[in-house]
C-alpha cells in the first residue's frame, strides 16, 4: 500500500535539480544529502509507528507503543515535519492509520 508513497518520498526532488549536472557552481549540490536525511527521519518515524501499531494490537497494556504512536502523530503534525517534506501529514497519518487497523 506504502510502496508509491515511500518511492515518492525517495524520489521527491529526483528530477527537480537534473538541469545542473555535476557542475561545482551547482548550488544544489549539497542539498542531495540533506533530502536524503529528511527522507530517512520521515521513513524511520513510519516505520515506528507500525512497528508501535503492531505491538500495542498484540499487548494492549503495554505503555511504550503509545509513547511511541504519541510521538510520531505529534511528529506528523508538527512544523519540522512540514520543513523536511512537502508531504502532508495528516493524510499520511491516515493511510498509516488504515494499513495498522485491525
Amino acid at each position: 500500500m506504502f510502496e508509491d508513497w515511500e518511492e515518492e518520498i525517495e524520489n521527491e526532488d529526483e528530477n527537480e535539480n537534473e538541469d545542473w549536472g555535476t557542475d561545482e557552481k551547482n548550488p544544489w549540490r549539497y542539498l542531495d544529502g540533506w533530502e536524503a536525511l529528511a527522507n530517512a527521519i520521515i521513513l524511520q518515524a513510519v516505520e515506528d509507528y507500525r512497528e508501535a501499531r503492531m505491538r500495542l494490537h498484540n499487548k494492549p497494556s503495554l505503555r511504550k507503543p503509545r509513547s511511541v504512536i504519541s510521538e510520531v502523530e505529534q511528529f506528523f503534525h508538527s512544523d519540522w515535519f512540514t520543513w523536511l517534506t512537502s508531504l502532508d501529514g495528516e493524510m499520511l497519518l491516515e493511510r498509516l492509520k488504515e494499513e495498522t487497523s485491525v
